[in-house]
């Protein structure tokens, strides 16, 4: 074999690198316009805020409602004095954004207590009920955490409340 033939079927190192970069560079510009033109067409816009919270107040003492960019869900249940293995009522009100689904879940902050999770019923728009409890405790009063989870056309949103019960 000539010399001539050898370097022509051997690689070209320099012409590797350079596609290389091309193809890196090209990369770099789809993703830069993926997410310019994600803004410019509001892809994603009117998402709901993930989670709320209000842990000034207490489910066991009055009606309580977290609220955040828009959307506020508000968790009420009778009686007040909740115990263990008891029956419990939700009344659940979400406002500013549509809800497909809504359930509570109920689990203790003290201790595990396994999957405590109560579908909702929904009566008109934006109100919906259920009925379930506490799971048994043996230690007397523990703390819970009451998590309404609504399912909304943008995404899962989160409103968690603490409380304590026998």
């Amino acid at each position: 074999m000539s010399q001539t033939e050898a370097s022509s079927s051997s690689c070209n190192p320099s012409r590797s690198s350079s596609r290389n970069y091309i193809t890196i560079t090209a990369l770099v510009i789809a993703i830069i316009s993926g997410w310019l033109f994600s803004e410019y067409f509001s892809i994603g816009a009117g998402s709901v805020p993930a989670q709320l919270s209000n842990p000034d107040c207490d489910i066991s003492q009055q009606a309580c409602t977290a609220q955040a960019g828009g959307v506020a869900i508000t968790l009420d249940v009778s009686p007040r004095n909740m115990r263990s293995l008891q029956p419990v009522n939700f009344n659940v009100s979400v406002n500013g954004v549509d809800v497909e689904s809504a359930l509570v879940d109920l689990q203790g902050t003290e201790m595990y207590m396994g999957i405590n999770q109560t579908p909702l019923l929904r009566q008109q728009d934006g109100l919906f009920t259920g009925r379930g409890s506490l799971g048994a405790c043996v230690t007397g009063e523990m703390g819970w955490r009451a998590t309404v989870l609504v399912n909304t056309p943008q995404g899962p949103v989160k409103a968690r409340f603490d409380f304590r019960a026998q």
